[in-house]
């Protein structure tokens, strides 16, 4: 039952974090592909970071491969808005929250699927 709300409760904050962070150390005046390839390792960066620190608790099977779905795509996706000058704070936020919890319930789906049980 943890799992049922620690899980996309995570990654939704994992992806407000990641968001509101691209979108503080990526300038505007970037060009789009190096925002790209710079927002795609700082979703990585904070991947291995949750990762070392929620592994304990988590598990570190749970952790890491939902995260690794969200960091690195989410840190390119908002780093290239960021360079394109689409992205403030709050919207990103949201976006990273978002895409944070579709990726939790695309896993829980995809368990049920193989499993045939949560």
């Amino acid at each position: 039952m943890n799992y049922k709300i620690l899980d996309p409760l995570l990654l939704a904050g994992a992806g407000a974090i990641i968001a509101s962070t691209v979108t503080q150390i990526i300038p505007a005046s970037m060009p789009m592909p190096l925002a790209m390839l710079a927002g795609g390792l700082l979703g990585m960066a904070f991947n291995v970071i949750f990762t070392i620190l929620c592994a304990p608790f988590c598990g570190a099977f749970q952790v890491m491969i939902p995260l690794g779905l969200v960091g690195m795509p989410l840190g390119m996706a908002v780093a290239m808005a960021q360079a394109a000058g689409a992205a403030p704070l709050g919207p990103a936020m949201a976006l990273g929250g978002a895409f944070g919890l579709a990726v939790a319930f695309y896993i829980r789906r995809c368990q049920r699927r193989v499993t045939g049980r949560d």
